[in-house]
């Protein structure tokens, strides 16, 4: 018998049948492979669980047959998978909706055991371990209002355990440092000062991670260990997500405490390979023609406002413009002379 505890964490998996904008491989075929790889990880750990920690699903009304094929492999799993409810989970930020949804469907076949407010017993007693208790907190309208989607229940501390140790699985924006832009967030310091800390915080729903970091904090233990590996999913063309590695990470609990490594997937291809930001060139190109192409308008003068059918084609013609960029500009002339006409009246 092992005097440890350990949990295999795998990112956000957003599984879904077609390919997102950004990806220029198969998708979904990349991110089985990624899943597999993180079961053979746990099975050669011989972890005690798998941890989601939210969005394992893309979209809560996923096709049947995209369905099929995640509970397919989440049957291949090696142990047990928890796991919580992500915003792409759930209908409208609100959980009420999970028996809705497909992931509660999986829940109710019993392929994933969501972790809620009622603590899970960890089997840490099988190990010749202490009391470990597992909570989940599922996103919803309130997360990044303040620190408490990240804190143990309050209800629970009364009853656990002086020895207990705690790990709560979240899904919010947790972050080290304010994003410097406008954007619902919690600071990881305002979780560590709380007295209702948990020992071990795993959270998803910030794509790019933070990898491992710990913390003083003003739970018993005065410490917090804080976990997010990044997504397992990669979805858009951003610089820092072509750029990022993909990771799980290893969680070992035992008498000294908690241990977390993270661990490279090494059949996910680099994100120049698979990553394409042409869509978003492309976007930006017709949004610039489009600017310079109403500038042009405008110069015409007020006078010949009533002739803009043809200027329109006037200055397209002399520009050399794509018809996409003609239309976008006789679509948002017809909805500005619309607005001013509402408002006239």
């Amino acid at each position: 018998m092992s005097a440890q505890l350990g949990f295999l964490i795998a990112g956000d998996w957003h599984f879904r049948g077609s390919n997102p904008r950004a990806r220029t491989d198969d998708f979904k075929a990349s991110l089985t492979a990624k899943v597999r790889e993180a079961y053979a990880l746990a099975r050669a750990g011989q972890a005690d669980g798998i941890i989601i920690p939210g969005d394992v699903t893309d979209s809560p009304g996923l096709a049947y047959s995209t369905l099929g094929d995640l509970a397919a492999l989440l049957h291949e799993a090696p142990c047990r998978v928890y796991a919580i409810a992500g915003n792409h989970d759930i209908y409208g930020a609100n959980p009420e909706t999970l028996p809705r949804s497909a992931f509660g469907l999986l829940e109710r076949v019993g392929l994933v055991c969501r972790l809620g407010a009622e603590p899970y017993d960890g089997n840490a007693a099988a190990h010749g371990l202490g009391c470990v208790l597992l909570f989940g907190r599922n996103y919803d309208a309130e997360t990044d209002r303040g620190p408490g989607a990240y804190l143990v229940p309050e209800d629970a501390l009364t009853d656990r355990p002086a020895d207990a140790f705690s790990i709560l699985v979240a899904h919010g924006m947790l972050l080290q440092e304010p994003p410097g832009f406008d954007l619902r967030h919690t600071l990881l310091r305002d979780v560590a000062a709380s007295p209702r800390c948990p020992d071990v915080l795993v959270v998803g729903h910030e794509h790019l991670g933070f990898g491992v970091r710990r913390l003083e904090a003003a739970n018993q233990r005065g410490e917090l260990l804080a976990i997010n590996p990044g997504a397992l999913a990669r979805l858009t063309a951003h610089p820092a997500e072509i750029e990022r590695a993909v990771q799980v990470c290893r969680l070992t609990i035992g008498y000294g405490g908690a241990e977390a490594e993270l661990i490279s997937v090494k059949c996910a291809r680099p994100g120049h390979e698979v990553l394409s930001r042409e869509h978003l060139e492309a976007a930006a190109a017709r949004e610039e023609q489009l600017s310079k192409f109403l500038a042009l308008l405008t110069s015409e003068g007020e006078a010949t406002f009533l002739e803009v059918q043809q200027i329109i084609d006037d200055i397209a013609r002399r520009e050399g413009l794509p018809a996409e960029v003609v239309a976008e500009a006789l679509r948002r002339i017809g909805a500005a002379r619309e607005q001013m006409g509402g408002e006239a009246a």
